[in-house]
């Protein structure tokens, strides 16, 4: 008897889509940089010339910290974002291909640089950034609508007021149309326009951020109830060596850092949004993830840079398990 025949493969056709294919995704949208780092005994102001003994160049920008933060922690994520035509942008394409992340998002812009950001650090772990927009500007609602791909299969989306508005509240509207939970870090901004806040399912600022975007003397509790009756699900007001505090619905929650040696503070807020939705995608519910995530803020510091700095879920969860095993 003959055996029966087989379905010839060849290279174009495939059993299955791959497993990270089929897995929810999480996109993030803002800005894309080269980090400049210098260090300094005391950090420079105005009339007084300082020096630094060293300088370090790395990717950053919150987009690009946020996707590789997310992938460190066992998800995949996609970028949109703007680049320029320049030898920054063809580094940060090469080093995006270290991770399981997505860029078919990110779109050069050219006659463009790609953006800047300058970052001085202290010696005890305090930073200033200024930074040089470059190509961020460019980003457009344009750019997201073209990406609306990503949106389909997404279970989260990431945003950052470092581009221009009109594109975060195009990517709002399409999170609101495939059922995204939305983020929003404002970052130098003044204020959030009403039609964000709406689409703003959790709003994720530092205490100056806070202030700047709600001016006044209120009190902080005061002004994160007002965020809510803007139409803000939840806000997590991080509070550096002071630690975090959330309030949704009714729930009001506050917790201290942790007690690390901090050498560079300036991506903390990065990685605490980063592990925030990992760990929520990972089922935990939305205080346990914020409390995970407050680890991992505290270990971003203890290194130079912010994507080098992100850490992995290995390293993440082995500490807490030494040091708060209940949580996992």
């Amino acid at each position: 008897m003959s055996a029966p025949p087989f379905s010839k493969l060849n290279h174009t056709h495939s059993i299955d889509i791959p497993y990270h294919s089929r897995t929810k995704k999480v996109i993030s949208l803002g800005s894309i940089n080269i980090d400049n780092y210098m260090n300094f005994k005391e950090l420079p102001h105005t009339g007084k010339t300082v020096t630094s003994p060293a300088s370090v160049t790395l990717p950053g920008g919150k987009c690009m910290n946020e996707t590789v933060g997310i992938c460190k922690l066992g998800h995949s994520a996609c970028a949109i974002g703007r680049v320029g035509d320049d030898a920054d942008a063809d580094f940060l394409y090469q080093y995006a291909r270290n991770y399981l992340l997505d860029t078919s998002g990110i779109r050069r812009s050219k006659g463009q640089k790609t953006g800047q950001a300058y970052i001085f650090v202290q010696e005890d772990g305090n930073s200033m950034i200024s930074i040089m927009a470059g190509a961020n500007n460019s980003l457009s609602s344009k750019d997201v609508a073209d990406s609306e791909h990503m949106f389909a299969n997404a279970s989260y989306c990431l945003m950052q007021t470092e581009v221009p508005i009109d594109a975060l509240i195009k990517a709002g509207e399409l999170s609101r149309k495939y059922g995204l939970t939305t983020v929003l870090k404002p970052s130098a901004c003044s204020q959030i326009p009403d039609r964000l806040l709406q689409f703003t399912d959790i709003l994720v600022p530092n205490l100056d951020e806070l202030n700047e975007i709600c001016p006044g003397n209120q009190t902080m509790e005061a002004k994160a109830d007002f965020l809510l009756s803007c139409g803000v699900q939840t806000v997590i007001v991080t509070l550096g060596d002071q630690g975090c505090y959330i309030r949704s619905g009714s729930l009001t929650y506050s917790f201290p850092a942790i007690d690390v040696v901090t050498v560079d503070s300036s991506g903390a807020g990065d990685a605490f949004i980063c592990a925030l939705v990992s760990y929520l995608l990972y089922g935990y519910s939305l205080l346990s993830a914020a409390k995970i995530a407050g680890y991992a803020a505290g270990l971003s510091t203890t290194r130079q840079g912010t994507t080098s700095a992100l850490v992995d879920r290995h390293t993440l969860e082995s500490y807490i398990r030494r040091t708060e095993p209940g949580l996992l």
